[in-house]
């Protein structure tokens, strides 16, 4: 299941389609073929069972006649009579002809002995079982002797000497007015009277038969002597025992087979039929040949339907999906194209308006964003420049007051640099080397203020002097270094700037040997980027926040400081050239 959801809808559909149009087709194959093969194992079970009925009424019928030449033509037959009473007027021709004649006719075999074997009469060679002086008072005499009346059915399997063409033979004791025997009558069935009955039939199906005695010995095989051992190894003497007649399925051999048996109720013989199942397989494998190529031709007719109209559904739902990574992507001018009227084409349309609806609340929000930004900027750098402007008019008011023409010449010149490339330039973005001229200007007007109290060093790398930075960035920086870290210095105090690339940085040091800043004080200073909360001094989170709202968190300012040993600024910016944007 897991993997079915993860494949894509073109293949879902696919999918889909085929089950759809298949499964029902192996469904429909797959219970006819069952109803059939049922209907046909259930019309060769009743055949089966049909058959050895047939086979068993014929043998009673067979056996009923033979009972009769027995009973009535040979046991009350007044010659022979006389013959085993060794009357002197016996007719022994008349004997003869008339055993010749009652065995012909039925194809038997018949055998006359008296009790001592004197008197034989007989149609064919008489097997030593027949023999009265070899085997008086046991096996075929024994068990006539034992019946008063009638015939006994004695199985002649239990005999080695007969080979396999005697199936059974029926005697009956010939007795005497005081019921003693004085001579036996024996009709021998031979193999080929069942041969007979069973042609009769005119069966099909490849059935085998067996003839059992009473005590379920076999005493014919009609087709296939190699299957007594195994049918009568299956579970077919239970169900002798159980039942009179009946059919059932048995495995031989790892071969399905059908039992159908019967049990004569006038002989005590039971009929036994087998089928191989086989015979349904092949009558049905058509069938199932059938459903297998119709499922086979139904497949690939739905894989050619089902490729097009899952193709027709997917490609524009995979349109509409790389649509929308794109737009995903950052590219809202992207657009589906769908000429379609229906679902999709709606679809298609609606996505459209929105991706069109989103581009414009986007370009608004990034416009005003940017607006919101310049603005905040400007503001910003106002801030910075009217506080440097007072702070240079106080120091030539009082350059004004001690009549100091020479400096305050110095300063209004430097002064008037500064206005023109801060105020009165609109160019937001400087070079390093026109910052650092900002910074010059702004330290020659300190030093005429500070005199010998401010050493200035300025060490900026060559190699970024083209480089880009927001004007006014470090004026501010060393302003604060001037008032917060050396103006409350006893004595001199120097001013280190610095300048250098690393990597794909700009690096900028503003290194004072000041005051320094308690550590809890620094703390809140590099938390907020703040050196004062009153509104004479330059805070150092206008500068931070000019940096962050141009390029970004990842760039700004960080301060380290020591009581009474100075303030480090570190400022880091995107190396960039003119033009370019984060």
């Amino acid at each position: 299941m897991r993997s079915m959801l993860k494949l894509n809808f073109f293949y879902k559909q696919l999918l889909s389609f085929i089950i759809i149009g298949v499964i029902p087709l192996i469904i429909i194959g797959s219970i006819s073929y069952i109803f059939c093969t049922s209907v046909l194992q259930d019309s060769l079970s009743k055949q089966a069972l049909s058959n050895v009925l047939k086979i068993s009424e014929g043998i009673d019928l067979l056996t009923s006649e033979l009972g009769e030449i027995i009973v009535y033509l040979l046991c009350e037959d007044a010659q022979i009579r006389k013959a085993f009473q060794q009357a002197p007027d016996v007719d022994v021709n008349y004997i003869n002809n008339r055993m010749r004649t009652l065995a012909s006719k039925r194809d038997v075999g018949i055998f006359i002995s008296d009790t001592t074997g004197m008197v034989n009469f007989s149609t064919r060679e008489v097997p030593e079982i027949y023999n009265i002086s070899v085997n008086q008072g046991q096996g075929i005499f024994a068990a006539a002797d034992a019946l008063k009346n009638g015939f006994i059915i004695y199985p002649n399997n239990r005999h080695n000497n007969l080979g396999d063409s005697t199936v059974f033979s029926l005697a009956r004791a010939i007795r005497d007015l005081k019921d003693r025997p004085i001579g036996y009558v024996i009709v021998e069935l031979s193999k080929e009277h069942l041969f007979n009955i069973n042609y009769r039939l005119n069966t099909v199906y490849n059935m085998n038969f067996l003839v059992l005695d009473p005590e379920y010995c076999i005493l014919s095989n009609l087709y296939n002597p190699q299957a007594e051992k195994e049918i009568l190894q299956t579970a077919l003497i239970e169900k002798l025992n159980n039942a009179k007649s009946g059919v059932f399925l048995d495995r031989i051999n790892n071969r399905r087979i059908f039992v159908a048996f019967n049990r004569s109720k006038y002989t005590g013989l039971t009929t036994v039929g087998t089928v191989p199942i086989d015979y349904v397989v092949e009558n049905t494998n058509f069938i199932k040949n059938i459903t297998i190529l119709a499922c086979i031709l139904c497949l690939a007719i739905c894989l050619v339907l089902a490729y097009f109209m899952a193709r027709t559904v997917s490609q524009p739902i995979n349109e509409l999906v790389r649509c929308m990574r794109q737009v995903e992507a950052g590219d809202l001018e992207t657009r589906v194209e769908f000429s379609s009227s229906d679902e999709i084409g709606l679809l298609g349309k609606n996505f459209n308006k929105m991706v069109a609806r989103l581009n414009y609340l986007v370009t608004s929000i990034t416009e005003k964003q940017e607006r919101l930004k310049q603005a905040e900027i400007k503001a910003l750098q106002a801030q910075i420049n009217p506080h440097f402007l007072y702070n240079t008019l106080d120091t030539i008011k009082w350059l004004a007051k001690l009549n100091m023409v020479d400096e305050l010449k110095v300063i209004v010149v430097e002064l008037g640099k500064l206005l023109r490339s801060t105020i009165t330039s609109h160019k937001e973005m400087v070079t390093v080397a026109e910052s650092i001229a900002t910074i010059e200007s702004y330290i020659k007007i300190q030093k005429i203020r500070y005199r010998e109290r401010l050493q200035v060093t300025i060490m900026i790398s060559p190699d970024i002097y083209d480089y880009h930075l927001p004007k006014l960035l470090l004026q501010p920086i060393v302003e604060n270094a001037i008032i917060h870290g050396l103006e409350n210095k006893v004595g001199k105090g120097s001013l280190m700037i610095n300048g250098r690339r690393e990597d794909d940085k700009l690096i900028f040091e503003v290194i004072d040997d000041g005051v320094g800043i308690e550590a809890k004080k620094l703390a809140l200073i590099n938390a907020k980027k703040d050196l004062s909360s009153t509104s004479d001094s330059i805070g150092l989170q206008n500068v931070n926040r000019r940096i962050q709202l141009y390029y970004g968190p990842d760039y700004g300012l960080q301060l380290t400081s020591q009581p009474g040993s100075g303030t480090i600024v570190t400022l880091c910016l995107p190396l960039l050239y003119k033009g370019q944007v984060m």
